[in-house]
């Protein structure tokens, strides 16, 4: 029991760490010279989406 509560937070942490990992590169970002907060929002929604999806999907198999 305690495994599956372990898989299921390090699937979606793992997530999580790949795409704060990919933007935090030094690396040119497509929206990087617009002077808003919006891609910051955008990318941040995206991953509490995929998040919650992860939870919800986990919920649904019964792992938690």
């Amino acid at each position: 029991e305690f495994l599956r509560h372990v898989t299921v937070v390090t699937t979606v942490i793992l997530a999580m760490t790949v795409i704060s990992g990919l933007f935090g590169m030094n690396v040119p970002v497509p929206w990087q010279d617009l002077n808003n907060v919006y891609a910051f929002l955008g990318i941040a929604c995206a991953v509490t989406l995929f998040a919650l999806i992860c939870l919800l999907a986990a919920r649904g198999r019964r792992f938690i």
